[in-house]
C-alpha cells in the first residue's frame, strides 16, 4: 500500500526521524537538521519516482543508515575539529558576532544563520577557492590568516588581498558574476572558517527580508577595489596599512605585504624607515 498523499508522507518521516533518531542531541542541532535535510530530500526523490512501498521502506531504512554515517564519520564541522564550538550556545554567540559586522538582526535570525552556516578547520596552504573554480562560498575567518594569490607565467606569486581572523572574504569578481576564479584563496596558517554558501543566501532571505543586509560585504569587497583604483604613493599606502589594519604587520611578512601594496619589498622598507623616523 502506498500513501496517498506524498506530503504527509514526508512530513511523517520528517518526525519519525527526529524524534526517534539515538543521535539527536539538542546540542548538535544545527549539524542534525542539515543530515535530516539531505535524508527526507533523498525520499522525497524515490517517493516522486514512484517506487513501490515495500521498497520505499527498505530505501528509507538505508537513507537513515547514511545519515547516521554521516553524523559520525566526522565529515561534519562540529565533531571533526575540538576547535570548532561544541554547544549551540558558543556557535550561537559566535555567529551573533559575525552578524554584528554585517548589520543588525535578531536571536532569531542569529538561530536561523547559525542553522545554515557550518565551520570547518582548514589545515595551512588549503585551497579554499582553485583558480579555474566558481566561487560559491562567502568565508569569515574565526581563526587564522588568509590571502588571495594569482601566479603568472614566470611562476611569481601576486598578493591581490589579506584577510585577518574575524574577517568576511571571498573572490569578488567570481562570486558576484559566478565565472571562474583567476585566484586562489588558502590560509596563510591554520585555521577555522565560516561557510556561507550562495544557496544559504537564498535560503535566508527567503525566510526574511532582514537578510537582504548581507548584501553589505559586497560593498566591502569593494572596498579595496577602490583603494588601488587610487592613485597612491607607496607613503600614503603603507600609512593606509598602519591607520586601518595595522594587524597585517603581524600576520603576514613584509614581502606579502609590499606585494599586497603593489609596490616593491625595498620601497616598503624604505617607506618604513622614513615613516619611523618621522615618529608617526
Amino acid at each position: 500500500m502506498q500513501f496517498a498523499n506524498r506530503k504527509f508522507y514526508l512530513h511523517r518521516q520528517f518526525k519519525l526521524g527526529c524524534r526517534f533518531n539515538p543521535l539527536y542531541n539538542p546540542q548538535r542541532h544545527a549539524i542534525h537538521a542539515v543530515a535530516q535535510t539531505r535524508w527526507v530530500r533523498a525520499i522525497g526523490k524515490d517517493v516522486a519516482e514512484g517506487t513501490p512501498y515495500p521498497l520505499l521502506i527498505r530505501l528509507r531504512n538505508e537513507r537513515k543508515k547514511d545519515r547516521n554515517r554521516w553524523l559520525q564519520s566526522g565529515q561534519n564541522s562540529f565533531d571533526s575539529n575540538p576547535d570548532c564550538m561544541h554547544t549551540t550556545d558558543e556557535w550561537m554567540a559566535t555567529t551573533g558576532r559575525k552578524l554584528a559586522q554585517i548589520g543588525t538582526f535578531s536571536e532569531e535570525h542569529v538561530r536561523l544563520f547559525a542553522r545554515q552556516v557550518p565551520c570547518r578547520a582548514v589545515p595551512k596552504n588549503t585551497v579554499l577557492l582553485a583558480e579555474g573554480s566558481v566561487c560559491q562560498t562567502v568565508y569569515c575567518s574565526i581563526k587564522g590568516a588568509f590571502y588571495q594569490f594569482t601566479n603568472n607565467d614566470e611562476g611569481e606569486t601576486s598578493i591581490l588581498d589579506l584577510h585577518l581572523p574575524g574577517e568576511w572574504f571571498f573572490n569578488h569578481q567570481s562570486f558576484t558574476t559566478q565565472i571562474p576564479s583567476s585566484c586562489v584563496i588558502q590560509p596563510y596558517t591554520d585555521g577555522i572558517v565560516l561557510e556561507l554558501s550562495i544557496g544559504a543566501i537564498h535560503e535566508l532571505i527567503a525566510i526574511s527580508p532582514a537578510f537582504l543586509q548581507l548584501g553589505s560585504l559586497l560593498n566591502q569587497a569593494t572596498d579595496r577595489i577602490r583603494f588601488f583604483d587610487q592613485n597612491l604613493t607607496p607613503d600614503q599606502k603603507y600609512r593606509y596599512v598602519l591607520d586601518s589594519r595595522p594587524q597585517l604587520l603581524h600576520h603576514f611578512p613584509l614581502k606579502m605585504i609590499a606585494s599586497y601594496l603593489k609596490i616593491q619589498p625595498e620601497t616598503l622598507s624604505r617607506v618604513r624607515e622614513r615613516v619611523a623616523r618621522s615618529g608617526s
